[in-house]
């Protein structure tokens, strides 16, 4: 019987031996895949980031600069068209009046 014991003992010994070899074999590759995960995760937080703060108010910022742009440039042609309409009046009077 105390054969048996210590078979068993010395089978369950032999088992947790195994199982720590098992792990120990994967630690240093898993520290350091859980090092470039960690990695990889802050780069992409910090471009996203980068992204969110600088990125898209400079593209919001540029669009409003472009419609601005548009606007004057529809109102200098109204006026324009409308300062034609002027001169073109004028001649005309000035013609009438010569004649």
């Amino acid at each position: 019987m105390n054969d048996k014991e210590l078979d068993k003992e010395l089978e369950e010994e032999i088992k947790k031996i195994e199982i720590k070899d098992i792990r120990g074999g994967r630690t240093p590759s898993m520290r350091i895949n859980n090092f470039y995960s960690l990695m990889t995760i802050l780069i992409m937080s910090v471009v996203l980031l980068w992204y969110v703060n600088y990125v898209l108010p400079e593209q919001e910022r540029i669009k409003q600069e472009e419609l601005k742009q548009q606007q004057y440039e529809a109102k200098m042609v109204e006026a324009y068209q409308k300062r034609e309409a002027q001169i073109e009046l004028s001649r005309k009077l000035h013609k009438d009046k010569k004649e």
